[in-house]
């Protein structure tokens, strides 16, 4: 999957950054072409930022809407760890 991705935090201390993935529509579509009832949108942008250690800090909507049935299906878990900076292979 193609995510971008970019590091945001305060100051210049590499403790404090974030990592922050951006997964667009077309991303997802590609997604979902291996899960078809996951219940992903097609059509919003997913939103999810990583602290330094990896572990997940935030996942928001652009939209705003929560999307529950991603959530209930387990697509949603999968889809952040697949962009997951700790993500083994």
């Amino acid at each position: 999957m193609e995510a971008n991705t970019n590091t945001n935090g305060r100051g210049d201390s590499a403790a404090r950054k974030n990592l922050k993935v951006t997964v667009r529509p077309e991303a997802i579509r590609s997604f979902r072409k291996s899960w078809p009832c996951s219940g992903l949108p097609t059509d919003d942008t997913l939103q999810i930022e990583f602290g330094r250690d990896g572990n997940l800090i935030n996942l928001a909507w652009q939209s705003g809407c929560d999307h529950w049935e991603a959530e209930t299906s387990g697509a949603l878990l999968a889809l952040v760890n697949e962009c997951s900076p700790n993500r083994s292979l």
